[in-house]
């Protein structure tokens, strides 16, 4: 399955188009501005974006080189594809 965003686990509806993939995609980048959307998704799941850009440099680079952001960024798209799409 080709997910518009790689290590998501759900396939958003219309998206087996390229337009509607970067449809998603828009989407998704929207919501990550939106306080709102950040603190629901946290609070549905526990998981803190916020966390990623304000933990300490040394913080931010064991999560680059675990591959956290990725992670988190594919959680996130499979919560706003799950429940906003």
């Amino acid at each position: 399955m080709e997910t518009p965003i790689n290590g998501m686990t759900v396939q958003p509806d219309y998206c087996n188009n390229p337009a509607m993939a970067g449809a998603f995609v828009s989407f998704v980048h929207m919501n990550l501005g939106s306080a709102e959307a950040r603190a629901a998704f946290k609070k549905e799941t526990g998981n803190d974006i916020d966390a990623l850009v304000s933990g300490s440099k040394l913080d931010q680079m064991v999560d680059e080189a675990t591959g956290r952001p990725q992670q988190m960024i594919a959680q996130f798209a499979d919560w706003i594809a799950t429940n906003y799409w």
